[in-house]
């Protein structure tokens, strides 16, 4: 799975307040990981 991939995803979460039930299936990972990922994203962007 891409990078871009992922941050697109949580991109379009976040920004546009989408389901993290969906982006979990999308990315195939878990709901502990998509909030990881929507915490960092927070906090660094796409750094």
């Amino acid at each position: 799975m891409s990078e871009q991939l992922k941050y697109e995803t949580i991109e379009e979460l976040v920004d546009h307040r989408g389901n993290k039930k969906r982006a979990t299936l999308k990315l195939g990972i878990s709901l502990r990981q998509v909030n990881r990922l929507i915490n960092i994203y927070k906090e660094k962007g796409k750094k």
